[in-house]
């Protein structure tokens, strides 16, 4: 993987493999057990900031592998704004469809929430079959919120050294 990855991606595990994002969400590469399956020049840009109804836009660059390189171009349109089920609840989202002519993938069908500030669904028809991703859990803590749970658990311990004792 280039120096240029390294820096700033936000790190995904998915299917035991590591999905290394930019602060945009695009994906800038795909690696496994430390070595890079795909490296994506420009990462791949799934989004187009602001997302808005009726809102396209065309994603270009190259995904290089191991075996060599493609060319890949995918068309993106938001199309709706509602509500999805997924395993971990419920989430308003954009529902936005991509259509390329390259590669494996063929069509995707993503569900942006701006609530997790990501994907909660995602469906892809490739030329080996269909492939579902949901998110199965979520939760959101942040710094102060850490902070606080820490303060928990050590109360709770001081509670049950009490209670141990008397």
């Amino acid at each position: 993987m280039s120096p240029e990855l390294a820096l700033g991606f936000i790190p995904l595990i998915q299917d035991g493999k590591h999905i290394l994002y930019n602060e945009a969400l695009g994906v800038c590469a795909i690696l496994d057990k430390g070595a890079t399956l795909n490296e994506y020049t420009p990462p791949l840009h799934p989004y187009d900031w602001p997302l808005s109804l009726g809102k396209s836009w065309k994603a270009t660059g190259v995904m290089k592998t191991s075996t060599g390189s493609l060319n890949l171009a995918t068309c993106y349109e938001v199309k709706g704004y509602g509500r999805v089920r997924v395993p971990a609840g419920i989430f308003n989202a954009f529902y936005i469809i991509g259509k390329n002519d390259t590669g494996r993938v063929r069509i995707v069908e993503l569900w942006y929430s701006p609530e997790i500030k990501n994907y909660v669904k995602g469906i892809s028809y490739l030329i080996s079959g269909k492939v579902t991703e949901e998110l199965v859990d979520y939760s959101n803590i942040d710094v102060d919120s850490a902070q606080k749970v820490d303060e928990i658990e050590k109360k709770l311990e001081k509670l049950r050294d009490l209670l141990n004792k008397g």
